[in-house]
């Protein structure tokens, strides 16, 4: 079964999920906060 991301109990997962929940983030910093969580979910 694939790991949800709001499942992870990794602290650096939980803490790029509030990043991106962040309605100030920017597009270039949204997108390595995603391959971040991507790698760390691989």
């Amino acid at each position: 079964m694939q790991k949800r991301i709001y499942q992870s109990t990794h602290p650096l997962v939980k803490s790029l999920v509030d990043h991106l929940r962040d309605s100030q983030i920017d597009a270039l910093r949204f997108r390595h906060l995603v391959m971040e969580i991507t790698r760390l979910l691989a």
